[in-house]
């Protein structure tokens, strides 16, 4: 999803389908769901009609049609919520199972390789003893370093792209953990915000995860009470004091 062919748009029908297949939770989450905690379980995605028409280029009724023509192929289960709409990908598990199929035979190999190594440190025993014993000694004397390398080691969890241009980027924890703690429609909108506002001023953050909770949240609160107490418009007629008959005379 990082790379740059996947900036492309508008999507084809298979790279939507690709799209939904890396959206969907490979681990159940907890998620808020119009005021109540529902699980997301492996294999679904919540999301919104208008957040799969910026994500795939499409418009509003295409979405509509694609995902209906899914569900009718049995490709996917849809559930409806007033702040967005639950996917589930009927064959999710079909596709892991297929995976574990492959490892299964991996597995059999490495076993058979197993074996085959077994047999040659049993002809060998007091060799491997002393081998045993010095690889002993350096796990000891190595234990930190190991440790620190593994953790280097870790891979970190990968981001996905929010908002109109593309710009805010979170993993699929963040993003769930803010509609929790936010609500899902206040979280699209901040999103919106800083997504605009890195587009329009250049803005740079190591973590927009971060940028958001910090400051972007309450900036859209203070944009929402300006406008709510903002004097409504007057329109070109009643600025100069005329009349719509004035100007027809």
């Amino acid at each position: 999803m990082e790379h740059w062919l996947y900036e492309s748009k508008p999507f084809c029908d298979a790279m939507a389908w690709v799209d939904l297949v890396l959206l969907a939770n490979h681990e159940s989450r907890k998620f808020v769901v119009e005021g109540n905690v529902i699980n997301i379980e492996r294999g679904q995605t919540f999301t919104s009609y208008r957040s799969l028409q910026v994500r795939w280029g499409w418009g509003a009724g295409k979405v509509k049609r694609y995902l209906e023509l899914l569900e009718r192929d049995g490709m996917i289960a849809i559930k409806t919520f007033k702040n967005g709409t639950l996917l589930t990908l009927v064959n999710y598990e079909v596709y892991q199972d297929m995976r574990n199929a492959n490892g299964t035979q991996t597995e059999r190999k490495r076993n058979a390789n197993g074996t085959q190594t077994e047999r040659k440190r049993n002809a060998n025993g007091t060799k491997q003893q002393c081998n045993n014993e010095t690889m002993s000694n350096n796990e000891n004397n190595g234990n930190n370093e190991t440790s620190d390398t593994i953790t280097a080691d870790a891979s970190p969890a990968p981001k996905k792209k929010y908002g109109q241009f593309q710009r805010v980027r979170l993993t699929d924890e963040e993003y769930n953990r803010l509609c929790v703690d936010f609500g899902q429609q206040q979280t699209e909108r901040a999103i919106d915000f800083l997504d605009g506002y890195i587009e329009e001023k250049g803005y740079k953050s190591k973590s927009h995860n971060l940028a958001l909770r910090r400051w972007v949240f309450d900036a859209v609160k203070e944009r929402d009470s300006k406008n709510r107490n903002k004097p409504p418009q007057q329109d070109a007629f009643s600025k100069w004091g005329l009349t719509r008959e004035d100007i027809n005379s």
